[in-house]
């Protein structure tokens, strides 16, 4: 191309927090306190012509923007028995974004917005029941909110082929509801086993849909005529899914550490049918067999994902054919990958230790789900690590 497009953010991030913890009787702890976060977002853009050596402006990425949150909270947990403990709390969050469209170099029906969540409530109760020192029963509710950042409401970005994202003035904070139930149990040092199931409810969700922006349903961007797209609350997300995890040592030396990740999540389309979430990836995991006997430490271990089929993709993936395989009727989907790895950690002296890896030792080509990059191939890596 003969122009250079250049695209600059800088954000100052400052915060000031303020903790407290009282306890009550040896039998309550009470912890409460207060946040302050404040981000100043400056975008600037500009195009070289590389024949003229000439330099001129373009749209930025996003406005300038400062973006405040302000919070307290309160958590308290009681020992109510040797083998039950309560715990809950509560969060109260205001934020405030003011916005300059003024410099971001395209033409928008504000030049100057200002947003104010004000209200917005998370909290959360949850019980352990340790009735062994072997086992563990937990319980666990939580109601938590994200409010759109200067990322959300201001950018704009070619997001796709013939798409185009612009800000949304009017985006609300989403909630999610959250439940989960999980035990644990030990066997003397041998042997380990946690599982947890979650389920989770995201109301008033931001996902990305098509939009009318000045009036219209299109626009001219970077010389291409494209779909207006906005991220806006336009659904109601459904996730559940289960947590596994082992581990076990044994023959004095050797251990196996295993964890699993299964999990399904829907979301509302404009038209009210559903279509598999976008953001919630295939099974995955990751499995390790080692010896270590402190002087020195081997492990195989493996790292694998499930397969997405076209039929199973989320709606909005499915004509990303340029980051996802075909399959035999040249739809979209995300195939199952499985990596085999190595790695030594060797204590050369007392304080000194090399590490070597071996990562993807049969070289497969595989691209984790939705990344739209390939990961590496067969790579070595080795370091000395010195502690004073």
């Amino acid at each position: 191309k003969p122009l250079r497009e250049t695209q600059l953010e800088r954000v100052d991030a400052w915060s000031v927090n303020t903790d407290f913890i009282k306890t009550f009787h040896d039998k309550i702890d009470f912890s409460y306190g207060m946040e302050y976060v404040q981000n100043k977002v400056v975008s600037t853009a500009e195009a070289l012509d590389l024949s003229t050596e000439t330099v001129h402006d373009i749209p930025a990425r996003y406005p300038h923007a400062n973006w405040i949150s302000l919070g307290l909270y309160a958590q308290a947990e009681w020992r109510a028995h040797r083998t039950l403990n309560i715990a809950a709390g509560l969060r109260y969050n205001h934020y405030i974004i003011n916005s300059d469209f003024s410099k971001v170099g395209y033409k928008v029906p504000f030049e100057h917005l200002q947003s104010s969540n004000a209200g917005n409530v998370s909290g959360n109760i949850g019980i352990n029941w340790r009735p062994s020192s072997a086992f563990l029963l937990r319980l666990n509710y939580a109601r938590g909110f994200r409010a759109p950042n200067v990322d959300d409401m201001g950018k704009l970005f070619d997001s796709a082929d013939g798409y185009v994202t612009v800000p949304n003035p009017s985006l609300q904070p989403e909630y999610a509801d959250n439940f989960e139930v999980g035990f644990a149990t030990h066997f003397s040092s041998w042997l380990r086993f946690d599982a947890t199931a979650y389920y989770t409810r995201l109301g008033n969700a931001i996902v990305r849909r098509n939009y009318i922006f000045n009036g219209q349903s299109s626009m001219q961007y970077q010389g291409e005529l494209c779909i207006v797209q906005a991220l806006q609350n336009a659904a109601v997300s459904r996730v559940w899914g289960i947590q596994l995890s082992l581990q076990s040592r044994f023959a004095r030396y050797f251990y196996v550490d295993a964890h699993f990740n299964w999990q399904r999540g829907f979301e509302e389309l404009d038209d009210g049918q559903v279509s598999p979430s976008r953001h919630v990836a295939p099974m995955f995991g990751r499995a390790a067999i080692g010896f270590d006997n402190k002087k020195i430490c081997i492990e195989a271990f493996t790292a694998f994902q499930g397969m997405r089929d076209a039929y199973d993709m989320p709606e909005e993936e499915r004509t990303k054919t340029e980051i996802y395989a075909k399959d035999e009727n040249g739809n979209a989907y995300s195939p199952a990958w499985v990596t085999i790895n190595m790695r030594l950690s060797y204590a050369i002296l007392k304080n000194l230790k090399l590490n070597a890896t071996i990562e993807n030792i049969s070289d497969a080509r595989y691209r984790p789900y939705s990344s739209g990059i390939s990961a590496p191939g067969r790579n070595f890596t080795a370091s000395l690590t010195y502690n004073l």
